[in-house]
């Protein structure tokens, strides 16, 4: 996504080094604020030219990278402290900002008409965002959360990173207590949201099982009258998730269920890899699925939901869910 820094300094109420006089290092104000980045990164070491870089302050203060992302080719960053150098951008707070800056990210993509998939659950939710990220490749442009970064830092970046005018966008939410995710929903206001399960992962953090329910729930309670959410029929979170929706509900599950995306005739093959026939109120097709361990049809089930309900077509669901795409240390042999 791109930004001037001229947009970005006023997105996040922060003030472009020099501004004050006018000047910055021999350089106007005016021309530096036409210099535009087109990707947002916290780690220097993964700086490509053209991005901005945000020094989060936390074991480590990342003010003290802030050279090495600009060797790197950072076109700006933001800092707490006094830096007259062209591309500077002094805020208050830099989590804040990155998250400030999400949330204008965020607000284009209504103009744009993105898709914005935010996918929760106890288990399964990395494998399921890599699904739904391939089968959104197979019909245009689309963003998604890399490996499992999926809180205040991961879903901003998740959103600022995404392809401009991308036609989807797929948010992993994770949750560390009460109010977790709905701050998560705050910033990229999904449209479909996918609950994959709710088990007793995190217990500690929670004061019972309710706890976690009404957790991964806060990504259903924030979708809009016009979304969809995606359910595991089989959970027995499902019914108290459902009444929270205002938006359309939809339910997957292994045949037998009553679930409206439904696997039938799963076979699991020697190399761990699954085929089955896939029915849905958009049609019925066999799939084959790459995804290695019988416990990711449920997974695909999840992405197939929310896909399709974004816009895809059968043809494509298939094959995006044929393409062997998990992150690291999912099922690899």
């Amino acid at each position: 996504m791109k930004f001037r820094i001229d947009a970005i300094a006023q997105a996040v109420n922060g003030v472009l080094a020099g501004t004050a006089d006018g000047a910055m290092s021999g350089v106007s104000a005016g021309n530096v604020g036409h210099i535009t980045v087109s990707g947002c990164r916290t780690d220097s070491r993964e700086v490509v030219p053209g991005d901005l870089f945000v020094p989060l302050v936390a074991d480590r203060d990342g003010h003290e990278f802030i050279d090495m992302a600009r060797e790197r080719g950072a076109a700006a960053w933001f800092t707490t402290r006094a830096d007259d150098r062209p591309g500077a951008i002094r805020v208050a707070d830099t989590g804040r900002a990155l998250r400030d800056l999400a949330v204008s990210g965020r607000a284009r993509m209504d103009g744009w008409g993105t898709a914005v998939i935010g996918i929760t659950g106890s288990s399964g939710k990395t494998s399921t965002k890599d699904l739904v990220r391939a089968v959104l490749a197979c019909h245009g442009p689309s963003g998604a959360s890399e490996k499992s970064f999926n809180n205040e830092i991961g879903a901003p970046l998740t959103v600022l990173n995404a392809p401009e005018e991308a036609w989807a966008c797929v948010v992993e939410m994770g949750a560390r207590g009460l109010g977790h995710i709905a701050m998560l929903c705050e910033i990229a206001r999904p449209s479909i949201g996918i609950v994959t399960n709710v088990g007793t992962a995190h217990l500690a953090m929670y004061t019972g099982p309710e706890g976690i329910v009404e957790a991964k729930g806060e990504l259903i309670a924030s979708l809009p009258h016009s979304g969809t959410a995606v359910l595991n029929a089989a959970d027995r979170s499902m019914s108290i998730h459902a009444a929270r929706s205002k938006a359309r509900v939809l339910t997957f599950g292994l045949a037998g269920s009553s679930a409206d995306v439904v696997a039938e005739n799963v076979v699991l093959g020697v190399d761990l890899t699954s085929t089955f026939m896939l029915r849905s109120p958009w049609g019925s097709s066999h799939v084959r699925l790459q995804a290695r361990g019988e416990h990711q049809v449920l997974n695909a089930l999840a992405a197939a939901g929310a896909t399709l309900a974004a816009g895809v077509s059968l043809d494509e669901l298939v094959e995006g869910l044929a393409t062997d795409v998990l992150s690291p240390w999912r099922m690899e042999i």
